[in-house]
């Protein structure tokens, strides 16, 4: 397969490319009758689940007079096979070094199902989630959202607490499953410089960057806006099995991002 890539540079200047805003239909807990009612995704009737909606989000925090960098993800699939319960398992991987780990924060996981008519949401127990070490530096959290099984509508989200500015969270667009809708918003400050890499397409379904409305923020005595980069992409397919000959991470449509500059 022969990738594509595309290179812009996130500067915290103002470059229009759309207007403010993306449509969001999407609600954290908030399930749809449509969705409740889906038996298939009709453009892949073979999945055995499908990503309704994948969302992220990463800002930088103010802390101790320095910057942390704020992730948040929020993900929901609809699981139509027994097959398709194994997105039940969640895994979260989390960057060390010198003994400083990212923070995984505020997690939340929920299965929805319908019992005899009604609606019934069952909730994660925060006591199952458990962390793995991988290497010197990475470990991984996990957790497996409860009371899975066909036609169950699986969510949650959470934030990660990063100290390495230059480990920008990449984002993977394209799943081993469809995906109805994938989207990431990077809020850059415009003392720090980065490039990203789009990987397997030459362009998104819709991108759009704008300066943020509302308060200014101060740091060091200059005053700003975060300058917000919007990404979507729709109706991706899965990932074909052929395509794992080398890695997924070489075939999946993504973004990835470097610290180029501190300015």
């Amino acid at each position: 397969m022969k990738m594509k890539h595309f290179i812009l540079i996130l500067v915290g200047i103002l470059i229009q490319l759309g207007v403010e805003g993306q449509e969001n239909n999407y609600e954290f807990g908030k399930i749809k009758k449509e969705e409740i009612e889906l038996k298939a995704y009709p453009k892949d009737k073979t999945a055995h689940a499908v990503v309704l909606y994948d969302k992220g989000r990463s800002y930088f925090a103010e802390n101790r007079g320095a910057f942390d960098v704020i992730y948040e993800r929020s993900t929901r699939i609809k699981v139509f096979s027994e097959a398709g319960a194994e997105w039940a398992q969640v895994e979260i991987p989390i960057y060390q070094e010198g003994g400083i780990f990212e923070k995984v924060l505020n997690i939340e996981a929920f299965a929805f199902n319908m019992e005899n008519g009604v609606l019934t949401r069952t909730q994660l127990d925060l006591s199952n989630v458990y962390e793995e070490k991988i290497n010197n530096y990475w470990n991984v959290k996990k957790f497996a959202v409860p009371n899975v099984k066909a036609g169950t509508i699986i969510e949650y989200r959470y934030q990660i607490d990063s100290q390495y500015l230059f480990n920008l969270r990449d984002w993977e667009f394209q799943w081993r499953i469809p995906a109805i809708h994938s989207e990431y918003q990077v809020e850059i400050i415009p003392f720090y410089e980065y490039i990203f890499l789009l990987q397997g397409a030459d362009r998104f379904t819709s991108q759009k960057s704008y300066v943020s409305k509302g308060f200014s923020r101060q740091y060091a005595g200059i005053t700003f806006q975060n300058m917000i980069h919007n990404f979507v992409m729709k109706d991706l397919p899965a990932v074909e099995n052929e395509e794992f000959i080398t890695s997924l991470n070489d075939h999946i449509i993504k973004i990835d991002f470097q610290l180029s500059r501190v300015i």
